[in-house]
């Protein structure tokens, strides 16, 4: 069952977004390193304290619930895009972090963390949805295309 978050989650949460972390910081250990407690803590609040988001934004942090244990997440926020002369104003979701422990990749659970999200989005006004996966997460990658997401920009970078 796929669910809101509750601080009952905290825990189990937190755990899963160290693995996230963990397989970052394992491929790119140049970019990504490890956050400290409070850093960990701050950062599931930006999903789950709507007054710490700017006016118009709604975070979200959703929880695949299996009954006996907590499985997956998903997060992100709903928001307006920005107000650039180039950009048509719309409403979007980013999806920040979609984690599910790997006992139950095998399975829907990451569709239907997704779709839920979408599903929420869409209700609160969103017409498109963004997620940014990292070029080494070729899994990712793949598992986000099946569910209709196209790549629609490149970022490049270059050390100096």
């Amino acid at each position: 069952m796929i669910r809101p978050y509750n601080e009952q989650d905290s825990e189990v949460v937190l755990d899963l977004w160290q693995r996230f972390d963990e397989v970052h910081i394992k491929e790119e250990p140049h970019m990504f390193r490890s956050p400290g407690s409070e850093e960990r803590i701050a950062r599931l609040e930006k999903y789950t304290r709507e007054k710490q988001c700017q006016e118009g934004s709604e975070p979200f942090l959703l929880v695949c619930d299996s009954g006996s244990r907590i499985n997956g997440f998903i997060c992100g926020i709903i928001r307006e895009t920005p107000a650039a002369a180039l950009l048509i104003p719309h409403r979007i979701v980013e999806l920040h972090a979609i984690y599910v422990d790997p006992g139950f990749r095998s399975g829907r659970t990451s569709k239907n963390l997704v779709q839920t999200a979408l599903s929420r989005a869409k209700n609160a006004g969103a017409t498109s949805a963004v997620c940014h996966i990292w070029t080494f997460n070729k899994a990712a990658q793949k598992h986000i295309t099946s569910l209709g997401f196209s790549v629609v920009s490149s970022k490049y970078e270059k050390k100096l």
